[in-house]
């Protein structure tokens, strides 16, 4: 089987985990481990999006860039402009977060929230967020053009592996410094979609062979799954730049394994698990989740209600959006990305690329 012949629910349910553990840490900011949720989506992306590119470049013998980035413009920024349009209408509420939208709203557009937020992170108001979107576009700016180039060089998953393990001990070594930015410098946050890369060059290659056959297994699956919850429980015990860097390593290992685990063996107690219906659906939606939620939430916060009320009005009113976004905004822009992607290769079907977050 090859990583792209069909749609895998199952990574539907790793989003809904990562969405969920991002919610955790909107509902509540002692939450600290809600953030390494973002590294199971940069692996997932990274995955997803070399994957597709690999095999439109093996089937093909080219990349169609221009209908990539079309593409890529077309699952993104519809959703994007809903969520800008909710930010401005919750900024004309008392108690709304303070949000410098004449410098905000160009700062999202251009997807470099992740730099502003380094050096002016309190104008940016409820658009904080988006600074993991950012990292991912600029991922998607260069990434057509290098698999283009490398598609068919030898080791190229190792050369990614190597790259990540050399990011995380930049981050590291950043990070004991006590130097600023560490968290969304783009390069300090890329291991994971390069462990990701890594991952679909070995299944779309199917080699080396062993390391298929090792990702094949049961117990892996099922231990990756369940090793997710450590660095959430050391945060617990200890938390710190250099505790978060580790852990955001921790992470995008753990979940690289879990995510070629379950691809492969898609009857394991894991990947049946992460298929289940609940999951699936938010996994599905999990982009418009984490567009919407952190306006909301912060409005929310922000007012004097009794605090089951705060969590009703805040999951209740996050649904509605991502919801209303799905169906008259996401769904309509994306049949019309799937035309693009005939367009560029009509012999190619592959899966869809996860919403990033």
């Amino acid at each position: 089987m090859e990583p792209s012949d069909r749609y895998w629910p199952q990574l539907d349910g790793v989003r809904a985990i990562a969405i969920l553990l991002v919610l955790g840490a909107h509902t509540n900011s002692r939450f600290e481990g809600g953030i390494l949720g973002v590294d199971l989506f940069f692996v997932l992306s990274g995955f997803l999006i070399t994957t597709l590119l690999l095999q439109e470049r093996i089937s093909a013998d080219r990349i169609n860039i221009a209908h990539f980035y079309a593409r890529r413009a077309l699952r993104l920024l519809p959703a994007l402009v809903v969520a800008i349009v909710l930010v401005v209408f919750v900024a004309r509420f008392p108690g709304a977060p303070t949000t410098d939208l004449a410098f905000g709203i160009p700062i999202v557009l251009l997807y470099v929230t992740n730099w502003a937020g380094i050096f002016a992170e309190r104008r940016l108001g409820s658009f904080v967020p988006y600074w993991s979107l950012a990292i991912e576009e600029q991922f998607y700016l260069v990434w057509p053009w290098v698999i283009q180039r490398w598609a068919q060089a030898r080791r190229l998953a190792e050369y990614f592996v190597g790259v990540a393990l050399m990011i995380m001990l930049a981050r590291t070594g950043w990070a004991v410094l006590k130097w600023r930015g560490s968290d969304r410098i783009t390069f300090f946050r890329a291991d994971g979609l390069m462990l990701g890369a890594a991952l679909a060059v070995v299944m779309v290659r199917r080699e080396p062979y062993r390391v298929v056959q090792a990702l094949s297994s049961r117990r892996l699956a099922a231990g990756a799954l369940l090793s997710l919850a450590l660095p959430w429980l050391v945060l617990f015990v200890r938390s710190g730049q250099v505790t978060r860097s580790v852990n955001y390593a921790y992470v995008s290992v753990a979940g690289t394994l879990l995510i070629g685990s379950v691809v492969l063996v898609p009857t394991s107690l894991a990947a049946r698990a992460l298929r289940t219906r609940p999951l699936v659906a938010i996994g599905r939606v999990s982009y418009g989740i984490y567009l919407f939620n952190f306006p909301i939430f912060s409005y929310v916060q922000a007012q004097t209600w009794s605090a089951p009320l705060k969590l009703l009005v805040e999951y209740s009113a996050t649904a509605l959006v991502t919801l209303a976004s799905w169906y008259l905004v996401e769904q309509p822009a994306r049949r019309l990305r799937n035309r693009f992607r005939a367009r560029a290769n009509p012999a190619f079907q592959g899966p869809s690329p996860p919403a990033p977050a």
